[in-house]
């Protein structure tokens, strides 16, 4: 997975933003869904330990396949320097 993280400027929000993007290379559409569906939930989950004018922006890498949803919220703490 490749994640970009940026921030802007504080006063335009208060809370962290997330984007996806997964291309048709990933796979069909229910596999593109699910990846989408999955990194929603981690973030979901773990946004709260994030700056509040962070902005994250997730692309999928092959490993996916066999992740579940608590190794891709690890993935994503550890990617964003959390942990």
């Amino acid at each position: 997975m490749v994640l970009h993280i940026s921030f802007r400027d504080p006063e335009e929000t208060n809370r962290p933003k997330l984007g996806i993007t997964v291309t048709k290379k990933f796979g069909r559409a229910h596999e593109r869904n699910r990846f989408k569906r999955m990194v929603r939930e981690a973030f979901r989950t773990q946004q709260h330990k994030l700056a509040a004018n962070c902005i994250v922006h997730v692309f999928p890498g092959h490993a996916f396949f066999e992740a579940t949803l608590v190794d891709l919220q690890q993935e994503l703490l550890v990617l964003m320097g959390v942990l």
